[in-house]
Parts: C-alpha cells; structure tokens; sequence
C-alpha cells in the first residue's frame, strides 16, 4: 500500500510540473551553446556558404566561385583557430548581449559559419547562424595572431549575434522590411531608419573602448567622428522626411554610407552606437527603450543628441513628434 501511495504522489508531481503556469518562455536564454561549423567541404565552398552568400552576391558572382578549388591559405586557418579557440569564452557574454532585448531571446544552439572567398569579413545568415569570411577577415585586419584581434573578433561576433536578437525583435513585433525599398518613399524612409536602428546597435557592439564616453563625456574620437558625421547626418535624413518625391538620385546619396562604408565612415550607423553608448551610462538595461522604439525611435535618438547647428535643424523639421 505505502509503495502505491509513493508511485501515486510521484504522478500527480509530474502532472502538475506539466501544467504548471510559470512554464519559461522558450525564447528566453537558460543555457547557451555556439558551434563552429565550417563552410568548406574538400577544399571548395559547401552549398551552405553558397546559400547564405545568395543575398548577398549575385549569381554570377557566385556561380564564379562555387567549383573553384584550393585549401585554406595559411591566414585563414590561423583565423579559423583563433575563432575556434574563442568560442568558448564568447558564448559565456550572450546573456549579457542580450540585456537590451529583456526576455526576448535566442534558447538552444546558435552557429558560427566559417567560409571564405566572399567580400564582407561578417554577418548573418536565417535566424541563428553567424557567417565569418576568413578570406575577408585576413585581408582587412591582417593576421589573426595580432595582439588586437582576440577582442576584435570577439566584437564582431557579438555584433552579428545582436543583429540576430533584432530579428527576432522584428519578428515577434511583425516588423517587415520592405521587399523593394526604391519602390516608394514611403518603403525607402521604413528601410533607411530600420538599416540604421539595426546597424546602429550593432555598431554599438563592435566599438572598441576609444569609443566609449568617459562619464558623460565623449571620448576624443568619438566627439571628432560626430562632429564630421552629425552635419552629413542631419541633412540625409532631413532630405528623407522633407522631399515629397525623393528621385532615385537622392535615394541613393542617402543611403550611401548609412552603414556599408569604412567604420569612421558610416554616417548613420556609427553616430548612433557613439550615442547608445552614452545612453547606456554602463548598464545596457537602459538601452531597452531604444530597442522597443523600434526603427521610428532612431530619430528620437537623434533628436536628444545631436549638438548645435544641427540639432536647430533637426528639431525644426521633427520638434512636435518627439519629447527628449
């Protein structure tokens, strides 16, 4: 009799746990692993890496690469070692990269794709996969055994992986980008402030701590970048809202450079990571309300940041729709 009350008590245990209200979202973080997948299969580019390069480059780019044939060179497997042997250490931070989406998370495994022979050093591919060039990241930052490539690589997957975090914030706010933002104004003005409002946090992620304010105080680099940045910033987007018929000359200056463009470059996204960082003041919790801002919020952002002559501009064009 005792062991059938013990079996009976074990059931209804089990019943309960099943129907348990405070089941965890399972979007939300509880225990992160990433895995190194490569995109090379004997010594040419895997249908994989060719799949993921599809939006990236065109058909003939990549029908011009997919049967060429050659191993590694020997930068590119010291990249692949170094991201290989820093996985570890990485995966350890995504709680803390995604503080600024709350609960709003990526669960289970997360991949890191290594490939070559493309022409951008990092990004994303589908929802949880991270694509790194090693052709590219040679070329650009030279050999992975250099003091500052640890953390640089570090930074950069950690950019990319908050580019996943914002698809899934677009995803869970049925956010969608328009499929051809030259079509209208109204779709080019929603694909400019989503291209910035993503890059832009990405930026934030990727800067190295010159960028970062000392209090409230810019940093020296970053003061000078926004003093070069601010003025190409605030007339772009000024041109954006204001012209009633933008033509396909103006759409194309102005996204020039918002974020494909040397990092002191980009007009658009760099301001904004130079100004999450102040608006973090060292706890990422307070970069939450950007986040659910959405793309719209990037021009409140710039409202409240923007200096001088280019914040009287700016504030007369948008001075009754956002309060600082």
């Amino acid at each position: 009799m005792k062991k059938i009350t013990i079996v009976t008590f074990v059931i209804i245990l089990l019943i309960l746990s099943c129907k348990s209200p405070n089941k965890k979202d399972e979007r939300v973080i509880t225990g992160t692993t990433t895995i190194v997948r490569s995109g090379v299969e004997n010594q040419k580019i895997s249908r994989e890496w060719l799949e993921a390069l599809r939006t990236r480059e065109s058909k003939t780019y990549r029908d011009s690469i997919a049967e060429l044939k050659r191993p590694l060179s020997e930068g590119e497997l010291e990249w692949q070692q170094l991201i290989e042997s820093i996985t570890g250490e990485w995966d350890a931070m995504r709680d803390s990269i995604n503080v600024p989406f709350g609960k709003l998370g990526i669960s289970d495994t997360i991949y890191v794709l290594l490939g070559y022979r493309g022409r951008d050093d990092a990004f994303t591919y589908k929802d949880r996969t991270m694509c790194l060039d090693l052709t590219a990241l040679n070329d650009n930052y030279g050999s992975a055994g250099d003091s500052t490539n640890k953390d640089r690589i570090m930074r950069i997957m950690s950019h990319e992986y908050t580019h996943l975090l914002s698809k899934k914030w677009m995803d869970d706010n049925d956010f969608e980008i328009p499929a051809n933002h030259y079509a209208s104004d109204t779709a080019f003005r929603k694909h400019i402030l989503w291209e910035i409002w993503y890059e832009g946090f990405g930026v934030y992620r990727s800067m190295s701590p010159k960028w970062f304010p000392k209090g409230d105080s810019l940093s020296p680099i970053a003061k000078k970048t926004l003093e070069k940045l601010s003025p190409v910033f605030t007339d772009k987007i000024i041109t954006m809202d204001t012209t009633k018929a933008l033509t396909l000359e103006q759409k194309k200056w102005i996204q020039e450079k918002v974020s494909r463009a040397p990092f002191r470059e980009k007009y658009a996204a760099l301001p904004v990571g130079i100004w999450l960082a102040l608006e973090s003041k060292g706890n990422d919790k307070n970069l939450s309300v950007w986040v659910n801002k959405g793309p719209e919020g990037i021009l409140g952002l710039a409202k409240k940041h923007l200096k001088g002559e280019n914040k009287k501009k700016f504030d007369a064009v948008f001075h009754d729709r956002f309060k600082d």
